[in-house]
Parts: C-alpha cells; sequence; structure tokens
C-alpha cells in the first residue's frame, strides 16, 4: 500500500530538494488563478440555480463544457457546488447532469491539488487550523491510499479542504483522482434522489436518499472516532517515547 511523504514546515527541507519554478507551469498556474478569479468576481452575485441555468443554457451547444468547467471552478474555490449540480440535472437529466458535475468536481479537485502545491502552500497552511492538517496527514501518511479514500467519507472533513491539504502532500496523481472519483459518488447519488423527489413529489426518492446518506453518516462518525483514536494515541505513545529519552542519562 503506498505511503506518502509528511507534511513539513516552511523551509524544513529546503536543502534537501530546493524547490524550482518552472516557466511553463508557472504561467499555466497563473493563468488559471486569474481565470479562476475573473469568473468568480464577475459571477459571485450569481451563485443561483436560476443563474446557473441562464449561463449554461446560454452556451448553446458548449452547455456541456460550460457546465464542467463551473464545477471545475467552484471546487477550486471554498464555494457550495450543490445548486449548480441541480441546475445540470435539470437541464441534462439526473444521469446525465451527475456525471458532468462529477467530471468537474474532479477536475476541480486536481486543480486545487496542484496550485496549491505549486502556489498556495503559505495560503493553505495560514487557513487551515495546523491540528486538521496534521489530522490529515498522520492519518494519510500511515494508511496510504485506502486511508485517502476513506477521508472522503468521514464527516466534517470538507471536500475542499481535503483538496487542499492533498497539495501539501506528496500525492501521486492517479491515486488521488481514483479515491476522489469514487469519494463523490455516493453524495451525487444521493442529490440525484432528493431531486427526483423534490421535482416528481415522490416520497419514495426521498427515502432512497436518506437511508444510505443516514448509513453513510454513521459509518463516518464511527470510522472518524477511530481515525481520531489513532492520531492521537500514535502522537502519545510518541511523546512518551521522547519524554523516556530525554530522562535517560
Amino acid at each position: 500500500m503506498r505511503r506518502w511523504a509528511a507534511i513539513k514546515p516552511d523551509g524544513a527541507d529546503e536543502r534537501e530538494r530546493p524547490f524550482e519554478l518552472k516557466p511553463i507551469p508557472v504561467l499555466t498556474g497563473v493563468l488559471l488563478l486569474a481565470g479562476v478569479g475573473w469568473l468568480y468576481f464577475h459571477y459571485r452575485h450569481s451563485l443561483s440555480i436560476h443563474h446557473a441555468l441562464v449561463v449554461i443554457q446560454s452556451a448553446g451547444m458548449y452547455g456541456i463544457l460550460v457546465a464542467v468547467l463551473l464545477m471545475a471552478i467552484l471546487c477550486v474555490l471554498p464555494v457550495p457546488s450543490e445548486f449548480l449540480i441541480v441546475a445540470n440535472m435539470i437541464i441534462y437529466g439526473v444521469g446525465w447532469g451527475l456525471f458532468y458535475s462529477w467530471v468537474g468536481a474532479v477536475i476541480g479537485a486536481v486543480l486545487a491539488m496542484y496550485l496549491t502545491r505549486f502556489f498556495g502552500q503559505p495560503v493553505v497552511r495560514r487557513l487551515l487550523p495546523e491540528k486538521r492538517q496534521q489530522q490529515v496527514n498522520d492519518w494519510v501518511t500511515q494508511r496510504g491510499t485506502l486511508g485517502l479514500f476513506a477521508l472522503r467519507f468521514v464527516p466534517f472533513v470538507p471536500f475542499h479542504a481535503l483538496n487542499y491539504i492533498a497539495g501539501l502532500l506528496d500525492i501521486e496523481l492517479w491515486p488521488f483522482v481514483w479515491t476522489t472519483a469514487l469519494g463523490i459518488i455516493p453524495f451525487d447519488l444521493v442529490m440525484g434522489a432528493l431531486f427526483m423527489g423534490v421535482s416528481h413529489g415522490a416520497v419514495i426518492w426521498v427515502l432512497w436518499a436518506s437511508v444510505p446518506f443516514a448509513i453513510l453518516f454513521i459509518l463516518g462518525v464511527i470510522y472518524r472516532k477511530k481515525w481520531f483514536v489513532s492520531v492521537t494515541g500514535t502522537a502519545a505513545i510518541e511523546n512518551t517515547s521522547n519524554s523516556d529519552h530525554s530522562t535517560e542519562p
């Protein structure tokens, strides 16, 4: 099972592996950040189902591309994207609407990880609590790919935050992609069932959405407790070991 390097404090590994900025990645990152920033400030007052419908439908034959790109942008920014998922289902139907939203979410997660890795590490370290960073880091470092996959189902670990923290870890692209792609499917299915229930007035769809959501939530809470016990227990063992060594003559 794949293990990854732990998060190091700023400047801790500068002598080991100096960071070099290459022109093409830097230019690409700057253009992406500029584009995301422009779109956000231009449409920040239009984050609603109605405005999403107008924007996507006005794109005509390019509407699918716009829907995917909008979802990717919302997943880069710490902005809720549920309204866009609903808009996509209204326009393209439940199946295709969820699929386009899913594709955009995966693309956005990858962009968020790489933008954090190359440009936003200092910002993420300041915005996210250090304790939460260390908890995720310890969990993923010890358990590898399966640990990263499990975190997608743990309550109170936001989708955006996990993407940002992944940018602080030495995670390869493919493990991050498949764990993200599979990890967001349950949420999308719940959204689809709720949409069917509300739009068709069918209570059965709401029940179908509520049951798996409740099961996933309970399992996530249980797994979350194991996560904190594991991380805290490991830290306690390390602290005890360090204190024992410090008392030796």
